[in-house]
């Protein structure tokens, strides 16, 4: 394998664009990672690859030149999915307190040779001297990786401009290859010492991921929150088939594998319970679950206060969030609650649960003329991606404990030949963070629910009804049938459940499969009946085995009974959002503390009406409006004192005044809004 770490050093400001605005400060910003630092997109890198391994190709002479075009053809025909890996991240220890710059373009007219009208355009840039730290990983076909990685490194090292707006002094940079002998070596050791036949997978996104689960809708893509078993299996065929073509036999019909579901960073995938080695409960947010109102979990928040100053606390707690779980609560009025609308929950045992969204962000892309090298006419579209760590962690079981140890080491031969698997569009990396055997899940609470039971969909369900087709529901004559159980004896008593439809790609046949209709993941089923003696044990089996087509791909699983009420209910916590630790915040926090701080004087100002000193008050405030001068809002404080009738209320201010707005004018704001507040504010009765 071929394994090059180089770096990039700004020469100059840097824009690489993301083709999104910001209101009043920018017409387009510079691509950011989830911390907000400056990044660099692998797909842009790899296309300048592309770019100067062609122009080298060109530069050589007839024998070296023919050997490189044989390489080109080779790195980007993307046969066999073998295309080259590459990760772009900032150093940190580069950073400073300001990392971005505003830089300010016109076009000139060709006429008059002024600026054109309506010309002006800001963009936001990284400033020079921020580096980037890269690694480009191959596994190369042939033996004469020499050469070939050769032609890598200098056409890394041809790279010279990067981004947008080169003609205006933007984008030069210097790229060093860092010597750097050989990849770490990975081994997957830890976990359970007898093997069990399920092994935990553990996966990490190297670069932001488009999981397609259909189609484009006009011009925008749309991603998965998950990656479904079907990708799972291929990606696994086709790295098992290159690094280790004998063990390909392991992901045939012995082999079952469950969806891969995003799992917060926080959460440690591989625990001891006594004498087993477990992972946590992953599954979707049943569909009948009603999550809190974010208004509600609001607690001490001064409503005077912008929401940037408060940071919240515990969201990814379900107890903070979950509102009522409405399959086993019929008696909770749920007006004041709202759906989750997608996420997942993780049962780390002992009423740990825990709410996840995997992060995603948004990305304009344009096609580019290949002759021209500029932007095609209405190309534009827009592509939804999972951001760059996201964790996502499934179950794989195995017929045999000993095919889960032949598993294990060929994916130890993958990790270490080929490096990375590939999932997505464009076959974006994806790091093997953990691969072992296991003894179960950490079961999740379960109630007891009587007369029935409620059947919530874990993965997506495909099931034919009577005739042969696609179901939308579950019958439950048909699970009458599936159950063992005489008909008649389960009815359907409420459902909270929608359907989508499943596109995908038969990798060994190299076809795509037809579209097939499926009850979604979430989907919640609440039967009833006068539970036989021997039901428990016949849904064990249906959680075990699945329900519908094509379990072994990770569809059809369900669990029974999931309680998600048990020391949640009634005992959700109210979020208390703290002032965040910026100066902004700081800031503004200070300013409303001076505020209190003078209302509190102009209470204390000893007067038989306070309504007279608050009428003073707005009419000073409305002077500060105008721009009034303070010397003349001063004379008319002084004049008032002067009369009989209205000193009682004047002569209270006037030392207010001339400690806040006197010489030392720095608490002005802080003056101005205590007057608004003060004047408006109502008398308790």
């Amino acid at each position: 394998m071929i394994w090059i770490r180089f770096r990039i050093t700004t020469l100059e400001d840097l824009h690489v664009g993301e083709g999104i605005n910001k209101a009043g400060l920018y017409d387009d910003g510079a691509i950011k990672d989830a911390k907000g630092n400056p990044a660099i997109s692998s797909e842009t890198f790899k296309g300048l690859l592309r770019q100067s391994l062609l122009e080298l190709c060109g530069q050589e002479g007839e024998s070296q030149k023919e050997e490189w075009k044989g390489y080109y053809r080779m790195l980007f025909t993307f046969s066999g999915q073998n295309s080259p890996d590459i990760t772009v991240d900032v150093d940190t220890n580069t950073l400073g307190e300001e990392n971005y710059i505003i830089h300010t373009f016109t076009a000139i007219d060709d006429k008059s040779r002024t600026a054109a009208k309506g010309s002006l355009r800001s963009i936001e840039c990284v400033k020079k001297g921020v580096c980037f730290d890269g690694c480009l990983s191959y596994n190369p076909r042939d033996k004469n990786s020499k050469s070939l990685r050769s032609f890598l490194e200098e056409g890394l090292r041809n790279i010279t401009w990067l981004g947008s707006y080169r003609r205006r002094g933007l984008g030069s940079v210097k790229i060093d290859i860092l010597t750097e002998a050989e990849p770490p070596v990975t081994e997957f050791v830890s976990g359970s010492d007898k093997p069990t036949g399920k092994v935990a997978l553990l996966l990490r996104l190297k670069d932001d991921t488009t999981i397609a689960g259909a189609g484009e809708q006009g011009n925008h893509f749309l991603t998965l929150d998950h990656i479904p078993g079907t990708s799972v299996l291929g990606m696994l065929r086709v790295a098992v088939g290159a690094a280790c073509p004998e063990n390909l036999d392991l992901l045939g019909g012995g082999c079952r594998v469950e969806n891969l579901y995003p799992v917060p960073e926080a959460v440690d995938v591989l625990e001891r319970s006594r004498e087993e080695w477990v992972v946590p409960y992953v599954c979707p947010v049943p569909m009948s679950a009603r999550s809190r109102k974010v208004s509600d979990m609001y607690k001490n928040v001064r409503k005077d206060r912008p929401h940037w100053c408060f940071k919240p606390e515990g969201l990814d707690r379900l107890e903070t969030l979950l509102s009522c779980d409405k399959s086993s609560d019929d008696k909770t009025d749920d007006s004041a609650s709202k759906s989750f609308a997608g996420g997942y929950i993780v049962y780390c045992g002992e009423n740990n649960w825990r709410f996840h969204k995997p992060s995603q962000n948004l990305k304009l892309r344009n096609a580019i003329d290949s002759r021209t090298q500029k932007t095609e006419k209405n190309s534009l579209l827009t592509q939804d991606s999972l951001e760059k760590g996201n964790r996502f962690l499934g179950v794989i079981s195995f017929d045999d404990s000993e095919n889960a140890v032949r598993f294990i080491k060929a994916l130890e031969l993958v990790a270490n030949r080929i490096r990375y698997l590939h999932v997505g569009r464009g076959s974006k990396p994806v790091e093997i963070a953990r691969c072992c055997h296991i003894s179960a899940k950490i079961d999740p609470p379960r109630q007891s629910h009587k007369g029935g039971f409620i059947l919530t969909c874990v993965s997506d369900m495909i099931i034919r009804d009577a005739k042969l087709g696609f179901s939308r529901s579950l019958d439950p004559r048909l699970l009458d049938e599936i159950l063992g159980l005489p008909a008649g004896t389960l009815v359907l008593k409420k459902e909270f459940s929608s359907t989508r439809i499943i596109h995908a790609y038969h990798g060994l046949a190299g076809v795509r499969r037809f579209p097939a209709q499926a009850i979604s993941k979430g989907s919640v089923f609440v039967f009833g009946c006068e539970n036989p003696e021997d039901l428990p044990e016949k849904l064990a089996k249906l959680e075990e085995h699945g329900l519908g087509e094509r379990s072994n791909e990770g569809y059809g699983r369900v669990v029974v009974n999931l309680d998600l009420l048990q020391n949640n209910a009634g005992k959700t916590k109210v979020v208390t959002y703290n002032p965040e630790p910026s100066p902004l915040a700081q800031q503004h926090e200070e300013l409303h503390k001076k505020k209190d701080e003078i209302i509190r004087e102009l209470e204390a100002i000893k007067t038989d009406e306070a309504k007279g000193v608050k009428t003073v008050c707005l009419r000073l405030f409305q002077m500060m409006q105008r721009g009034i001068d303070p010397q003349l809002m001063r004379s008319w404080l002084i004049k008032g004192t002067s009369k009989d009738t209205t000193k009682k209320y004047f002569e209270g201010i006037v030392p207010v005044f001339d400690k806040y707005l006197g010489e030392d004018r720095k608490y002005k704001e802080a003056f101005s809004l205590a007057l608004k507040e003060y004047g408006n504010k109502k008398e308790k009765r």
